[in-house]
């Protein structure tokens, strides 16, 4: 290829991204679904607050976008913050947190589905963490969003419901908390859901914020506001995560 081709093809991926306000530069991945056992179904991920890093695991995320590729999922991993944050697009809300999340998610199922990545006449899925539950409950709200886009179900990882937002959804929703965890209230998020018809909670005894993240083998404590605020607790339980994993496989096969 000639210098000049090789610069055509730049200049038209920058303009296709620039389409889109998004940069997509170390907060977007797309993984392929296992070709032996292709479900013909796609899912976004979404992280929690702190991205794709968690504590020094850079990588967790990564390793659930490659288990889900391997039971046939397309996947495409966002990172909301940057995406947002990077995004030239005017548009874009500047209200809650909530709505900037769900904002990148149709963004991201947009584009997707423009790069041939999903296929919207396919069945997804939205699966999220913590801080993403934020704006999953503000997407479910959108059933016209949801009916359109072929979601058929969410699953989230004790999400955190800070807006106090009604929970109804139109679709199943898994969310699956550990019992010790201080870092979302998950009694108080569920006297939030309007409608249990199609909400299943499951609840881990002995599980603290992060249950499911194996590198957490030692219990990590966040204070805030820093040195006189309150002690968040993160700690991996493997029963719990490995019950979790079977629970999150069967409902996204349902």
């Amino acid at each position: 290829m000639t210098i000049k081709k090789i610069l055509i093809s730049l200049l038209v991926i920058c303009l296709t991204n620039s389409l889109f306000g998004q940069t997509l530069v170390d907060n977007y991945y797309y993984y392929k679904p296992n070709s032996t056992n292709s479900t013909n179904k796609w899912i976004i991920l979404l992280p929690g607050s702190s991205g794709l890093t968690i504590f020094n695991d850079k990588t967790f995320f990564n390793r659930q976008a490659d288990t889900l590729s391997n039971w046939g999922y397309s996947v495409i991993l966002i990172d909301y913050k940057s995406f947002y944050k990077s995004s030239r697009d005017k548009t874009k809300p500047n209200s809650s947190t909530g709505d900037k999340i769900a904002w990148v998610v149709k963004q991201v199922v947009s584009l997707a589905a423009k790069r041939q990545q999903i296929n919207l006449n396919e069945s997804g899925h939205i699966l999220g963490w913590s801080l993403a539950g934020e704006g999953v409950f503000n997407l479910l709200r959108d059933t016209t969003y949801i009916q359109e886009n072929n979601i058929k179900s969410v699953a989230l990882y004790y999400p955190s419901n800070q807006e106090d937002q009604k929970i109804t959804t139109s679709i199943p929703l898994l969310i699956q908390f550990g019992e010790k965890d201080n870092v979302v209230n998950f009694q108080k998020i569920s006297t939030q859901i309007t409608d249990r018809t199609k909400t299943q909670i499951i609840i881990y005894p002995n599980s603290s914020h992060g249950f499911d993240i194996e590198t957490l083998t030692t219990e990590r404590k966040l204070r805030f506001p820093p040195l006189v605020g309150k002690k968040y607790v993160f700690k991996y339980n493997k029963l719990a995560a490995e019950q979790a994993q079977k629970e999150l496989k069967s409902f996204l096969r349902k």
